[in-house]
C-alpha cells in the first residue's frame, strides 16, 4: 500500500517526518465511489518539518487528492528507534514501511505514501468524533465479519480501522468525558478477534491486530494519541 516518492527538491535531507493530511478525493480514482475523502498517513525524509508538510502536500496533490488538511502536529523521530516504533505502532504495516537501514542510507528527500483510509460523507448532525468513529467500526466490523464468518483477515480493512483508531485518539486527547457505547464496541471487537483467532490461518496476526485495538483503547482512556510517546523522544503533553 505504500508508495515511494523522490522529490525533485535539492534540499538536502537531515530528518524523517510522520504527518497524517485529511484530503477530498479530488480527482483521484482508487478510493470507493462513495467516498468523499481520506486519511492518509505519510512519512518523508526532508530538512526541516516545513519541508516536510510540503513534500507530503506535493505527493498527495500529484495523486489527486484536494483539500489536503494537516490533522496534528508533524512527528519528527529519532532515527535510531524507528524500527522500535514501527514495531509498536505500525506492525502490521512493516513490510510496506522504510526499514532501519533504509533511513540511514537515505540521501535525498524521499516520501512514503500510505495508511489510506477513506470516508463517506457523515450523516446530517454528525459530529467529527462521531463521523471518525463511526467510519472506524464500519471498517473494523468488516474485519471481524472475516474473521469470525469467512476465516479470513481483511487486512486492507484493518489498515483503514487503524488509521481511523489513530485520528479518533488524536480527537479524543485531554477529554474527560468518553462515550461508553465506543469504548465497550472497542473492546468487543477486540475480543472478537482474540477468540476467534485459533480458527484463522495466521493465529498470532489476528492476535497482533486485536493488540492493535487494545492500544487505541489505552490511548482514548489515557486522554493521549498513539504518538505521544516515542521511542527515543521525549514525551509529548
Amino acid at each position: 500500500m505504500f508508495g515511494v516518492f523522490k522529490s525533485k527538491s535539492s534540499k538536502s535531507r537531515t530528518g524523517f517526518f510522520g504527518a497524517t493530511m485529511k484530503v477530498d478525493r479530488g480527482t483521484n480514482a482508487d478510493l470507493a465511489p462513495v467516498a468523499i475523502g481520506a486519511y492518509v498517513t505519510a512519512f518523508t525524509a526532508a530538512a526541516n518539518e516545513e519541508i516536510a508538510v510540503g513534500l507530503i502536500s506535493e505527493r498527495l496533490a500529484g495523486l489527486g487528492y484536494e483539500s489536503l488538511e494537516l490533522r496534528g502536529p508533524v512527528t519528527s523521530f529519532n532515527v535510531e528507534y524507528w524500527a522500535s516504533y514501527v514495531e509498536r505502532y505500525w506492525a502490521e504495516f512493516a513490510a510496506n514501511l522504510p526499514s532501519q537501514q533504509d533511513l540511514v542510507t537515505i540521501a535525498e528527500p524521499r516520501v512514503f505514501v500510505g495508511a489510506i483510509a477513506a470516508f463517506e460523507a457523515p450523516k446530517a448532525g454528525a459530529s467529527e468524533r462521531e463521523h471518525v468513529a463511526a467510519e472506524m467500526f464500519s471498517y473494523l466490523t468488516d474485519v471481524c465479519n472475516g474473521v469470525q464468518e469467512a476465516k479470513e483477515i481483511r487486512l486492507k480493512a484493518f489498515k483503514a480501522a487503524h488509521v481511523m483508531g489513530r485520528e479518533l485518539a488524536r480527537l479524543f486527547k485531554g477529554s474527560e468525558m468518553l462515550p461508553r457505547s465506543l469504548l465497550s464496541s472497542l473492546d468487543g471487537c477486540a475480543n472478537l478477534l482474540e477468540n476467534e483467532a485459533p480458527y484463522c490461518p495466521d493465529p498470532p496476526r489476528v492476535v497482533a491486530m486485536a493488540n492493535t485495538l487494545r492500544q487505541t483503547f489505552g490511548c482514548l482512556i489515557g486522554g493521549e494519541a498513539h504518538d505521544d510517546r516515542l521511542p527515543g523522544v521525549p514525551r509529548i503533553r
